[in-house]
């Protein structure tokens, strides 16, 4: 059911860190985007500890590809500094602060991926995908806890966003029912993860008739 990876939100760019992100993005175009800027930054990189490692990759669209650049952007970091210290890449140069905040999204976003990951080998149905929306909802919060600053909204609106779906699936009788067909996902997994009271009634009283109109049901063994 690929259609539950496009209910995975991107993580919104706040007025605070949308220059750190544009800043990485730019420097990665900037970077392949000519041949002579390419070869400069080669030049770099073989000058630094890290001249086995391929140069930044210049997807610019979805989260999983900014998460692929974060990555690169760490590994290279040593390169990155060198060839933005030079007077073609003086405007793009980072400070502490930016690689920072850089080193905080990475496992924002790696949550993301490792719940596509998921998704993408095992099929998911709706037994797998409400458990999981709700454990990112819950590493969303304890973020946005910790967060510094400037990514707290972040965090907080990435959060809010992934809640509308996950809230009109669980307004959905069939989606509640269907989620605990799966003898894995009982109401247990719903009290443990701390999903609201009222949902997890629901869910209780429209599976225990579930059970009574077919107790002989192979799922429910």
């Amino acid at each position: 059911m690929g259609v539950w990876l496009l209910y995975l939100p991107s993580i919104p760019c706040t007025s605070a860190n949308k220059p750190i992100v544009r800043q990485l993005r730019d420097l990665c175009s900037h970077i392949r985007g000519s041949t002579k800027q390419h070869t400069a930054f080669i030049h770099k990189r073989q000058k630094t500890c890290d001249s086995k490692l391929l140069p930044l990759a210049t997807q610019m669209t979805q989260w999983n590809y900014f998460l692929h650049q974060l990555r690169r952007a760490k590994e290279l970091k040593l390169s990155s500094q060198l060839y933005m210290s030079t007077m073609s890449g003086a405007k793009y140069q980072l400070n502490e602060e930016a690689w920072s905040a850089m080193e905080f999204m990475k496992p924002i976003l790696t949550l993301f991926e490792h719940s596509c990951n998921i998704f993408q080998s095992e099929s998911p149905t709706k037994h797998l995908v409400l458990p999981y929306y709700q454990v990112i909802l819950l590493r969303l919060e304890h973020y946005a806890q910790v967060s510094p600053h400037t990514w707290h909204h972040t965090c907080e609106a990435a959060k809010a966003k992934l809640q509308k779906y996950y809230d009109l699936e669980m307004q959905n009788d069939d989606s509640s029912i269907s989620t605990l067909l799966n003898p894995k996902y009982r109401k247990e997994i719903f009290i443990s993860l701390g999903v609201p009271s009222h949902h997890t009634n629901t869910i209780i009283s429209l599976l225990s008739k579930k059970i009574n109109q077919d107790s002989a049901s192979p799922l429910y063994e």
